[in-house]
């Protein structure tokens, strides 16, 4: 349930500001890899982009920092701790 109220949260942050398209697909693939938590087909690799310390175009952390979200503050949310791999994916 608390990963519910984290996709509201996120939603009226990201409603809260006018944005671009390029923000709202973003933003999209925010969300999708979120519901893939839920699906034990995806979960896994949801779980290892989340985990990231990439910060290459399309990963977790490039999508918070390009949407001024606190990724560490969603990992936590989330329950899931990022990886101790330095260079990420």
């Amino acid at each position: 349930m608390k990963e519910k109220q984290l996709v509201k949260d996120l939603e009226m942050l990201f409603d809260s500001k006018k944005r671009n398209p390029y923000e709202k697909l973003w933003f999209a693939v925010l969300m999708q890899a979120m519901e893939d938590l839920q699906d034990e087909k995806f979960k896994q690799k949801a779980e290892k982009w989340f985990k990231s310390n990439s910060s290459k175009t399309g990963s977790f952390l490039w999508i918070c920092n390009y949407l001024e979200f606190n990724a560490e503050e969603i990992r936590e949310n989330l329950g899931i701790q990022e990886s101790n791999n330095k260079g990420g994916e």
